[in-house]
């Protein structure tokens, strides 16, 4: 990334040592919410849950949390790649709800290595657990509570329940690192209105399509700062 800043300090009268400070990295990531399947859609209105948060057993990430962690229970390694200062842009797949929506733009303010690490910043703090965070006593989310989107990767084409679904986000979250984050300017938006028009896709990304979400892909500097002055 190109430099945006430099520091100078002076420590005595003649002499100034020069900073460079360099662009942190700013990621494009998308999850499927809990709107995206009739099941989730049930349970929207049954329990009066967001439509956009994340539907699986494990909120990766839990939006509703003041302070989201990012694991490596659905995309492994990423969240190793973090670094403090860094962004990650969350929207909407488009299966199941037809467009792409801007849900939340985190901040990485810390990393941990280990689940367990990672609960313990939050113990520490007096927050309760992030729902992804694979520790004993944090549990699944019912499973009537999810989108029941369960074996449809590859990764987890076995599970058929709650249990097996869950046990392989536990084998996921084995070694992994945690970035734990807050919402960049405060946007985490569950109930999210905001979605990416062709007119807005070619305007930010001067492209036809978005960036890719599965492997999440950093922005260019200049798509960054024209997607921020997209962002409400």
């Amino acid at each position: 990334m190109k430099p945006i800043a430099c520091i100078f300090l002076q420590i005595h009268e003649s002499t100034i040592y020069k900073i460079t400070i360099k662009n942190m990295a700013v990621y494009f990531s998308s999850f499927y919410p809990l709107c995206c399947t009739d099941a989730g859609r049930t349970a929207v209105l049954k329990y009066g849950l967001p439509p956009f948060i994340d539907g699986s057993c494990r909120r990766e990430p839990d939006f509703e949390h003041p302070f989201p962690a990012l694991t490596g229970l659905c995309r492994p390694g990423f969240s190793a790649k973090l670094k403090k200062g860094e962004i990650v842009i969350y929207t909407s797949n488009i299966k199941g709800v037809g467009r792409k929506y801007l849900v939340a733009v985190l901040k990485v303010i810390e990393t941990k290595e280990g689940h367990i690490n990672a609960a313990n910043w939050y113990k520490t703090k007096g927050y309760d657990l992030p729902n992804n965070l694979m520790v004993p006593g944090n549990n699944a989310i019912a499973l009537d509570h999810t989108h029941r989107m369960m074996g449809w990767g590859t990764w987890a084409k076995d599970a058929h329940d709650l249990k097996s679904w869950d046990s392989f986000y536990k084998t996921r979250a084995k070694d992994d690192t945690v970035a734990i984050c807050e919402p960049w300017n405060g946007k985490v938006n569950v109930n999210s209105l905001q979605f990416f028009t062709s007119a807005d896709v070619k305007r930010i990304f001067k492209q036809k399509k978005m960036p890719g979400t599965r492997n999440p892909a950093k922005l260019k500097d200049e798509d960054w700062n024209r997607l921020k002055d997209w962002i409400i």
